[in-house]
């Protein structure tokens, strides 16, 4: 049997984007249908954590990233709001973007770097200043790049550097740049042309892509 069939109704036939261990029993998972729930494995029972107090759920709301950042915190999108769990359990809204259309705008991967969000979108990449609320854009790519180039969707942190996946390309900038922004310093570009879907680091294999091209490992002299 499905393991989320206990207790979920038909949930488990949905479409599940994400899913994270919040205890070793305890599992959030981001669904299509039913938002962000929380699932208590040893009992079956669930939490929706994005239904309001009358029970009704948006889909244009769904969260469909969860990421746990280095502090052990977990990190929550939809298309254009990033949240987290308050103090009572329920979610909380971190920020959002304002007078976008998720259509072309939305975001596609969050990364924590010391006391920012790093914000991968669909047209760019954002800085999030945690301390003082601030939203601007991090610019990694000179001005005529195209529009895929732009489309980031995966990032990571590794040997002093920001490793950026976009639709055409994988690029990698200097942490210093996070720290000290700079229109001057852009990203190195590493694979001009591939799609990159997701970006992972392995103590064995070193770094491994999830891409258009299959599954590939970066060459350790190209980083």
């Amino acid at each position: 049997d499905c393991l989320l069939s206990r207790g979920l109704g038909d949930v488990y036939k949905r479409q599940v984007w994400d899913f994270d261990f919040v205890t070793d029993t305890k599992l959030h998972v981001a669904t299509a249908d039913a938002g962000l729930i929380e699932m208590d494995l040893l009992t079956g029972h669930a939490r929706y954590l994005q239904r309001d107090s009358k029970g009704a759920f948006s889909r244009a709301q769904a969260i469909y990233i969860i990421r746990e950042d280095a502090q052990q915190e977990r990190w929550y999108a939809n298309e254009l709001s990033v949240y987290q769990l308050n103090k009572d359990g329920n979610l909380s809204e971190v920020f959002t973007f304002t007078g976008k259309d998720p259509v072309v705008h939305h975001i596609r991967d969050i990364l924590r770097f010391e006391d920012t969000l790093i914000i991968a979108t669909s047209m760019g990449l954002y800085q999030f200043d945690l301390s003082n609320k601030l939203l601007k854009p991090l610019p990694y790519l000179p001005e005529n790049a195209v529009e895929d180039q732009l489309n980031s969707k995966a990032l990571l942190l590794h040997d002093e550097h920001l490793l950026i996946g976009t639709v055409r390309g994988l690029y990698r900038l200097p942490i210093s740049v996070l720290r000290q922004p700079s229109a001057e310093v852009l990203a190195e570009t590493l694979l001009p042309k591939h799609n990159v879907w997701k970006i992972k680091l392995s103590q064995q294999y070193g770094i491994l892509l999830a891409t258009d091209s299959g599954l590939l490992q970066l060459d350790a002299e190209a980083i």
